[in-house]
């Protein structure tokens, strides 16, 4: 890719085409596609993403840690680096963008592109937003639709409630105490009803009728954290910042306390912004580099985007392989223990992960992490069946797995029947 390419990013502010070269476009360049064809993208479904690792332990109950034996559910990245299932505030100073980024991070989200980070796949969104009206919202995603390639009828994961006008209070004093109002029913029914797993508050000012108290905001921002249960779920809260000249936080300690991660959103040199990850209970601290063109927040280096991209895949690719020897190596041993069997039946308890999984073999992967390994192995042809002597109580031979080709050769790993 030439040099001026890569900075329309940064220069392009007029017209009406915007020629902006998004990460999937440097990406599809790299893979040698046309520049007209569309940006690969994919809606996945992920109502079954809780069901996969249902909470094995209720709050308040002692943890058994006996637990520690088994696979531990992974954390689970919405934007890899920036947006796990935590609660999240959200600080800048007015008039920043902070609205604007949001609508164009959910939008990513939802449609499975990447942006300031890498997006595994498509997940639910929801903005509540108190500030901007329907047509503010409707040009804004007209420009973003333009920047992702995408149209309105993949937006069926995006969903925004403009509430510019309406009570908006969620929590507000009642006799000095702070109480829900029948806004959060509705939040919560719209919340669920959509299975959102990312929730946007747009912002904090519109939503919470509290004191900024330690012992009231950590009561806020936990019953929002609790609308959703028994599947991923992370909530934004969108903040200004103090009046003070160069302060990053809200004004008081009480939001920084209450939340895991907090992201702030500054002004840079001539038209740059700066997005920090400035606290984090649960990753590093981060921090990219943003432009507003043609109404879009966009990396200023989509380059410097695509370059994670591609280390954040290659290490993917790394863990995945050690996963595959995790299952060639308890294969091996299993088919060396005398009476034991790996059935070739993906739901018989005797299955290869079943088995694995019984004998401890499994080492750090995952329950979920060895199933995906031993689909991959079969989409690849390297699972080879065959017949041991093992039968089922009617006669029939039971088929087990007796081998599994390596990655780098056609031959295969195989054990006499």
């Amino acid at each position: 890719m030439s040099q001026q390419t890569g900075e329309n990013v940064a220069t392009n502010h007029g017209g009406d085409d915007p020629q902006l070269t998004s990460v999937e476009e440097l990406l599809m360049l790299e893979n040698g596609l046309g520049g007209d064809e569309p940006a690969d993208f994919r809606l996945t479904a992920t109502d079954a993403d809780g069901e996969s690792y249902q909470e094995q332990s209720k709050p308040g109950e002692l943890l058994d840690w006996a637990r520690l034996q088994g696979p531990i559910r992974p954390r689970i990245w919405f934007v890899k680096g920036w947006l796990t299932t935590v609660p999240t505030l959200f600080a800048a100073r007015g008039g920043t963008g902070k609205s604007l980024q949001m609508q164009t991070m959910c939008t990513a989200i939802a449609t499975g592109k990447h942006h300031i980070g890498e997006v595994e796949k498509a997940r639910s969104c929801l903005i509540w937003s108190c500030e901007d009206d329907p047509d503010e919202i409707l040009r804004r995603q007209s420009g973003i639709n333009r920047y992702f390639r995408v149209t309105d009828t993949d937006l069926g994961r995006l969903h925004i409630n403009p509430r510019i006008g309406l009570e908006n209070t969620l929590m507000d004093l009642v006799d000095g105490k702070l109480t829900a109002t029948p806004v959060l029913k509705i939040l919560q029914e719209q919340v669920n009803d959509l299975r959102a797993e990312v929730l946007v508050l747009d912002n904090v000012a519109h939503l919470y009728g509290g004191l900024d108290d330690r012992t009231q905001v950590t009561k806020f921002v936990s019953t929002i954290t609790g609308l959703v249960t028994g599947r991923p779920f992370a909530p934004i809260f969108v903040t200004h910042v103090s009046k003070m000249t160069g302060s990053e936080y809200t004004g008081s300690v009480a939001w920084e306390n209450a939340v895991r991660m907090r992201w702030f959103l500054e002004n840079g040199e001539f038209e740059d912004l700066h997005q920090h990850v400035q606290k984090s209970n649960v990753s590093s601290k981060i921090s990219t580099v943003l432009r507003i063109v043609n109404g879009v927040m966009v990396p200023k280096s989509a380059r410097e985007v695509e370059e994670t991209i591609k280390k954040e895949r290659a290490e993917r690719a790394r863990r995945q392989e050690h996963v595959e020897s995790i299952v060639i190596d308890g294969l091996a041993a299993i088919l060396a223990m005398p009476g034991e069997k790996a059935v070739a039946k993906r739901g018989s308890q005797d299955g290869l992960i079943k088995v694995i999984i019984r004998h401890k073999l499994d080492q750090d992967a995952s329950e979920e992490e060895l199933k995906e390994a031993y689909e991959r192995l079969e989409v690849a042809r390297r699972i080879q069946v065959g017949f041991r002597g093992n039968k089922y109580s009617n006669g029939a031979k039971v088929p087990e797995v007796i081998g599994i080709s390596p990655r780098s050769s056609d031959s295969s790993i195989t054990v006499a029947a």
